[in-house]
């Protein structure tokens, strides 16, 4: 799997982090993640880190949806 962070969009409470996945042999797509700017703010989590803590959220739900899907 290979996940590329874009950008993101700022929307009034939330920032919409944008990656390009490639999971096996399939075409790359686009996946976004949300997160909610409160949640950073009420555990003091920097907003740098955004990128970066949404992208393993995207690996965790994708490697679980891969196991899922092999059942």
């Amino acid at each position: 799997m290979e996940i590329r962070y874009l950008d993101f969009d700022q929307t009034e409470n939330s920032r919409v982090y944008r990656f390009d996945v490639q999971t096996d042999a399939r075409p790359m797509k686009e996946v976004s993640v949300t997160a909610d700017m409160v949640v950073f703010r009420d555990h003091r989590v920097g907003i740098h880190e955004g990128p970066f803590l949404s992208g393993n959220k995207l690996i965790t739900d994708l490697e679980k949806a891969g196991r899922a899907g092999t059942n």
